[in-house]
């Protein structure tokens, strides 16, 4: 790893601080580094071990400076969501995997939702092709069997309407889940949109 590479993980790694705060840090471990020379550039990176670990180090005390700097009320409080932190920053290699495995999880629900969906349109249009098909059948029976052939109309034309309401109620199903999807990611992407201008 390169110390371009170093210093550029480190940064990805601190995007929860302000960015004047990334930029100082980041800054230090430039002249950090510039301090070494380039002969010890793969040195110091060994002494630092990894972006991850240095992150979550500065993460942490970082947590732990401002909760002393702030004499507020309700100290019990801060101190929990002190705790909270860092254990978030701690556990970040378990639960960053999970949510990876969520989101696939998730997904292939959404494919699964929609193959069914779709599935269940193919089975209503067949129903309805089926019932067309046993009324053009009832009309040409009629001819040499009156009764065979008021049945097999009557039997066409329900099997006709079966299938043309199921496949306009898994129609409306189809945009109803499309609809509530496309709802939930725009609401994701605002509260995330607006997240980052608060820390900004």
């Amino acid at each position: 790893m390169s110390k371009e590479q170093f210093l550029k993980e480190l940064r990805v790694n601190l995007r929860t601080m302000s960015v004047a705060e990334i930029n100082d840090i980041v800054k230090y471990y430039e002249d950090y580094f510039y301090d070494a020379g380039p002969e010890n550039e793969q040195k110091v990176i060994e002494e630092l071990k990894s972006p991850e670990a240095l992150a979550r180090q500065l993460l942490a005390e970082s947590a732990i400076k401002d909760m002393e700097n702030k004499k507020a009320k309700g100290g019990k409080a801060k101190v929990s969501s002190l705790w909270f932190v860092l254990a978030a920053i701690c556990t970040s290699p378990v639960w960053f995997p999970v949510g990876i495995a969520l989101a696939a999880v998730l997904f292939a629900l959404i494919i699964v939702v929609f193959a069914l969906l779709f599935v269940l349109a193919v089975v209503a249009v067949c129903m309805a092709v089926a019932g067309i098909i046993t009324v053009v059948a009832g009309f040409v029976v009629l001819v040499g069997s009156t009764s065979n052939g008021v049945l097999a109309l009557g039997v066409g034309m329900i099997t006709m309407a079966v299938g043309l309401l199921a496949f306009a109620l898994v129609m409306m199903l189809f945009k109803l889940t499309y609809s509530a999807i496309v709802s939930i990611c725009r609401k994701k992407v605002r509260k995330g949109g607006s997240n980052y201008e608060k820390a900004n």
